[in-house]
């Protein structure tokens, strides 16, 4: 029978069973009307109605286990999450992503429990659909096999997964040699559908023109497995870049989205719809040394958008109560969901301008507003 939370869940049924029981005396007694016990499903997460947030719970000392906090999508205002997936010891969540199934992907640092040991390395975690409190990973890829470095406290910048199950990695990764003579530049790892353990990539992305030479703030990767990278470059405005699904090695961009027209400045989100739209989440630099005078805005731009091209749709302006956002996802009907400071913001397919979110999420157990957003 069905359990949740360690407790049989029960449904009494009302139709009658007659029980005919032997008298002392030999004869029939009156027939007893009694119910059936039959068990009651308990409904579980569905790949389509859960919006995913986690903490990294690294403000602690010493920090606590990271935590997956699952949201239904209906859920509007202070809301409480409706499951939650607790990590290894002493690992720290990075980046998360969902595939087509609602299987979880977690990029994590690892570290030392002893100090002065050095760093630790870097894990991907891949929990199943439905996983719950100490649920164990159903795949762990670590390893020096890997390539993925962990030379700073935020290794993993941004993962996503194509449709068929391969997963895309923005990290630090190695170019020649992995020891002398090799070189630790930002790069796109992908990973085959069924990596576990100290694997290699199936290919990699990397090198000097590949143009990947600033901080990667988000990945979005097309089904078949093209991806778009955003990139602030050094005291430039950010850019989109564009890899088909055969990419590998050092090679360009088979497009760049950025200029003037696009507004593109300081990038925290990259997404895109089932229609191939472009969303971006950009901030523009302050006008003075006053952080508050920054402008996010969420920009959208059409299918196949490339070079200097002003954008179709832009959300911004005091409406959209945007505070710091980074991380976007788009649903399957379109509707944009973004992080914004300790709100999950939602807004509807066909949002544009100064207007406010469709519903904001808030939740006591959400105090670490950093990090990934996964959802269907």
């Amino acid at each position: 029978m069905p359990t949740h939370n360690g407790k049989l869940l029960l449904s009494l049924s009302t139709t009658p069973i007659l029980l005919l029981a032997i008298g002392c005396g030999g004869g029939m007694s009156q027939a007893v009307s009694t119910t059936t016990v039959t068990p009651t499903p308990v409904a579980s997460p569905t790949p389509a109605d859960s919006i995913y947030v986690f903490q990294d719970n690294d403000a602690f000392s010493p920090p606590q286990p990271s935590s997956i906090l699952r949201f239904p999508k209906a859920s509007v205002g202070p809301a409480t999450p409706a499951s939650t997936i607790t990590g290894p010891a002493n690992v720290i969540f990075q980046a998360l992503a969902e595939d087509a199934s609602g299987n979880l992907y977690v990029g994590a640092n690892t570290y030392n429990a002893s100090p002065n040991t050095g760093p630790g390395g870097v894990d991907l975690l891949v929990y199943a659909l439905g996983s719950a409190g100490t649920s164990a990973p159903t795949r762990t890829i670590a390893g020096s096999a890997t390539g993925l470095q962990n030379l700073s406290s935020n290794p993993i910048a941004s993962l996503d997964v194509d449709s068929a199950g391969n997963l895309f990695v923005a990290a630090d990764v190695v170019v020649g040699p992995n020891g002398p003579g090799g070189r630790i530049v930002d790069g796109i790892s992908v990973f085959s559908p069924s990596a576990n353990g100290n694997v290699p990539p199936s290919r990699v992305i990397a090198g000097d023109q590949t143009a990947m030479s600033g901080a990667i703030p988000q990945i979005a990767v097309t089904p078949a497995g093209g991806v778009y990278v955003g990139v602030n470059a050094y005291q430039t405005p950010g850019s989109i870049l564009f890899f088909p699904p055969t990419a590998t090695g050092n090679i360009a961009p088979t497009t760049v989205l950025g200029g003037p027209l696009t507004t593109i400045v300081n990038i925290s989100g990259v997404a895109i719809d089932s229609a191939g739209n472009i969303y971006v989440a950009s901030t523009t630099l302050p006008t003075t040394n006053d952080i508050h005078t920054e402008v996010p805005s969420i920009l959208v731009f059409a299918a196949g958008s490339t070079g200097n091209v002003a954008p179709t749709r832009t959300i911004s302006g005091s409406a959209a109560d945007f505070g710091f956002i980074h991380n976007l996802r788009v649903d399957s009907t379109g509707n944009i969901y973004v992080l914004s400071g300790s709100e999950i913001l939602k807004f509807t397919s066909s949002a544009n301008g100064n207007v406010a979110p469709a519903s904001a999420i808030t939740s006591a157990a959400y105090f670490e507003p950093i990090g990934s957003l996964a959802l269907q």
